[in-house]
């Protein structure tokens, strides 16, 4: 029925509630169109294992934009409860709520180092009941991948040649256990929406292709650059696991892959069909060996804080000292292991017990590539991050590496945490509540004018290192921490 240039479509299928275990019993389609632009929104009543849910997907398209907004409040399909990704003025901007990141982490900050810490942490300022604090150290963390269910590893938008019957997806298993597909189906989200049935038995840290009959999944959707996404449902018809939307305009042999098997991070490579994304190492790393060799770097390294007043130079020189002594000491089977390092720098103030805290932190954060890698650009960034505290450009002018994946962050935040006087040493207490901006040197490089193969930024608001057992709810493996996106916006730079 139309009304008002609004064009409304009503299905019912109460059969559905009834005799099928999983269905969509009821949804309501609105369009409206104009010279300008065309509005789509629809909102389905799903049936899934004994409950009811609803998913409402919407999209807004004109000759040079598009914003398209998913929202499912039970988050029985998708990861967020909302999503909205948008092509504006040659960038992608996709927002979600809430994004849930799970890692496990070890830091070495100046404030564990006995003498150091009391010192850095107990600066007068001419308030009374309040204290300067001045902190600095690296952190080694890797996202924790899927351990405990089967997952949607690699797929294949746009091979090269004709797309038709050359689609696939890949899946891996995790887990310890054999899995039986049998009545396991795998639904796209925009191209043909339909389901592929799958079937067999998964070995215990196996891969299964599936390959589809047609061509069931969208390159790119009418100038939007984030169509296609795939849900993977057991034989019940619940969601076990979904692929990010994505694009793949290139027609040649890169896929859309998990950076490691079933690991969070995806990125755009050269396929590896059938075979390994490559494990994660980070489970093997000895990690006590780089705590000791850290602590001993950095108590060697003190004399450029005691050796004359204590100031911002001092403290770079401490930092970059101190990292090139850990690249000298740690072994090279150590120094290839694949991380997510960085090096931060803040400054607070806080009350005397030191419980709770407001400041503003800077960091550069490494993002892919081995810790030999990784150290190395830290220990060239010590100067610039710590003696441009607050300037993202003039840090990067002051000579920031230029490597891919380098990123460079500023927040300000607030921390509760134990108080430092029971708190034991290099043992993390403090829950951080945060409002962030983080960048690639892309953007900065855009900035100065000068070449660049893209760029990339990301902005919001999150409560960080929060033990996954404090919140059972969102099912993290144990032993992990958690940082709780309640709001995260990304732009992305379109490479033409």
């Amino acid at each position: 029925m139309s009304f008002l240039g609004v064009d409304m479509t009503v299905k019912l299928k109460p059969k559905d509630l009834d005799y099928r275990e999983v269905g969509v019993p009821a949804s309501i389609s609105l369009a409206f169109k104009t010279d300008d632009c065309r509005i789509d929104v629809t909102t389905r009543l799903i049936k899934g294992q004994g409950n009811l849910s609803l998913l409402t997907n919407a999209s807004l398209r004109g000759e040079d934009w598009a914003v398209s907004v998913v929202v499912d409040p039970f988050m029985d399909v998708f990861r967020h409860m909302v999503e909205v990704r948008g092509l504006v003025d040659g960038a992608c901007v996709e927002l979600v709520m809430p994004e849930i990141v799970s890692y496990r982490k070890v830091s070495f900050a100046l404030s564990d180092v006995p003498g150091v810490g009391a010192l850095l942490s107990n600066i007068p300022i001419p308030i009374p009941g309040l204290k300067g604090v001045v902190n600095a150290g690296v952190y080694i963390k890797v996202l924790e991948g899927r351990t405990d269910q089967v997952v949607i590893n690699e797929y294949e938008l746009n091979p090269a040649g004709e797309d038709a019957g050359r689609e696939w997806v890949e899946l891996y298993n995790p887990t310890t256990e054999a899995v039986d597909l049998t009545g396991w189906t795998i639904e796209t989200q925009h191209g043909i929406q339909g389901l592929g049935t799958l079937g067999g038995v998964m070995m215990p840290r196996t891969r299964m292709v599936y390959q589809f009959p047609g061509q069931a999944l969208d390159n790119i959707g009418e100038g939007f650059p984030f169509e296609e996404s795939m849900v993977l449902r057991d034989e019940r018809g619940r969601r076990v696991d979904s692929a990010p939307f994505s694009t793949d305009c290139w027609n040649d042999e890169r896929t859309w892959q998990r950076a490691k098997d079933a690991a969070d991070r995806w990125e755009f490579k050269s396929g590896s069909r059938g075979s390994s994304n490559g494990r994660d190492l980070f489970s093997i790393l000895d990690l006590d060996t780089v705590e000791q060799v850290y602590f001993a770097a950095v108590t060697e390294s003190l004399y450029q804080l005691s050796s004359g007043e204590l100031s911002m130079e001092a403290l770079a020189m401490t930092i970059e000292t101190a990292l090139l002594r850990m690249l000298e000491r740690l072994t090279s089977s150590i120094l290839d292991k694949e991380v997510v390092a960085g090096l931060f720098v803040e400054v607070a103030v806080a009350e005397a017990s030191s419980t709770v805290k407001s400041g503003m932190q800077m960091e550069v954060i490494w993002r892919c590539g081995t810790l030999r890698d990784a150290l190395h650009d830290l220990a060239s960034s010590a100067r610039p991050l710590t003696l441009s505290l607050g300037n993202p450009f003039q840090a990067y002018l002051d000579g920031l590496p230029s490597a891919n994946g380098i990123w460079l962050a500023m927040s300000a935040f607030g921390a509760v945490g134990v108080p430092k006087m029971i708190c034991a040493p290099g043992y993390s207490t403090e829950v951080r509540y945060q409002a962030s901006v983080a960048v690639d040197l892309g953007v900065l490089a855009k900035v100065f004018g000068l070449r660049t193969s893209g760029w990339s930024m990301e902005a919001g608001v999150e409560i960080t290192d929060v033990p996954a057992t404090a919140v059972p709810m969102f099912k993290a493996p144990y032993g992990t921490t958690l940082d709780i996106w309640l709001c995260k916006v990304t732009v992305q730079g379109v490479v033409h």
